[in-house]
């Protein structure tokens, strides 16, 4: 009868142990699947951990009209100062990695946004796109979703108009004031992609500039999309020369 050497039973021993080892991982990952439930309550832990810090450089206006309505003088049509031209930076980071099943899209919102009122449903506002600025330098993961990865600072410089939007069509204007960047995204959890999710929404102060009279837009060259009444009371009407 043949005998093993000890390296012989060593080496096996070893290749044993890797063996249970590997099976033991392998059951744990099966067990520590997740539920949809599961991925989303990560999707939304992921988002709550991005850090958006806005800040604005530099505003440009012109007026716009609007329809006030309000108990002392009912309704009636005023003029009210709308972002003509933003330049805004940006610092974006992540706790953690985050991929994403498609690029994240960043949304400007002035005060009180109604965009029903206007006739519209996309209340973003700004051309291009602001989206855009981060997509363009978002890296990616082994399976080629676009990915923030955690430790590092994106930061993102953009000048950004009034005017058209997405597919041609008209966007709101906003008068300045308190206004709000959100960051809406699909994370990929677990291999999944996931539908789209709000995520943080940061406020940022859009200052009234120093101005004489500001050039009138026409009436189907603006639509206001917040509450003429409350900016009127707050900001007052601006001085107009004529379209």
């Amino acid at each position: 009868m043949s005998s093993r050497s000890p390296s012989t039973l060593l080496a096996a021993g070893l290749v044993l142990l890797i063996a249970a080892i590997a099976w033991a991982w392998a059951s744990d990952v099966a067990l520590v699947e997740r539920s949809p439930e599961q991925r989303e309550q990560m999707a939304a832990e992921l988002l709550a951990g991005i850090r958006v810090s806005p800040t604005v450089t530099s505003v440009a206006l012109e007026a716009g009209s609007a329809i006030a309505d309000d108990l002392e003088q009912g309704v009636r049509l005023v003029r009210v100062r709308v972002v003509d031209r933003l330049e805004l930076e940006l610092e974006i980071e992540a706790h953690r990695d985050v991929a994403f099943g498609v690029p994240p899209q960043l949304c400007l919102v002035g005060p009180d946004s109604a965009p029903d009122d206007a006739g519209l449903e996309n209340r973003c506002w700004g051309n291009p796109d602001l989206s855009g600025f981060l997509a363009a330098r978002l890296t990616t993961d082994a399976r080629g979703h676009p990915l923030l990865r955690a430790g590092d600072t994106i930061n993102v410089k953009a000048v950004l108009l009034r005017g058209l939007g997405v597919d041609d069509a008209a966007s709101c204007d906003y008068a300045p004031g308190t206004w709000s960047l959100e960051f809406n995204a699909a994370p990929v959890v677990d291999g999944v992609h996931l539908p789209p999710m709000h995520g943080p929404a940061t406020s940022l102060a859009v200052p009234i500039p120093s101005h004489g009279p500001l050039h009138l837009l026409t009436r189907d060259q603006s639509r206001f999309c917040g509450l003429a009444s409350r900016i009127l009371r707050e900001q007052g009407e601006p001085p107009v020369t004529a379209p």
